[in-house]
């Protein structure tokens, strides 16, 4: 998961961004952007994890943010 804040609207960050687009899609590794926030609801959290197919690693399921 990455967060993305609004440097990654710069056209320089965007070229890094897409770097890392293709490394992890080379590798077979979801990457999931998150909008940067203040603060975040665990809900939404984990309905994005779910939407993206995945689930948080073990030790991080069932806590609170």
């Amino acid at each position: 998961m990455e967060v993305d804040d609004r440097s990654h609207l710069l056209p320089e960050r965007q070229g890094r961004d897409a770097f890392v687009n293709a490394v992890f899609a080379e590798i077979g590794l979801p990457l999931l952007r998150v909008k940067a926030q203040r603060t975040y609801s665990v809900a939404e959290l984990r309905a994005l994890f779910a939407h993206a197919d995945l689930s948080p690693p073990p030790q991080f399921q069932g806590a609170s943010l």
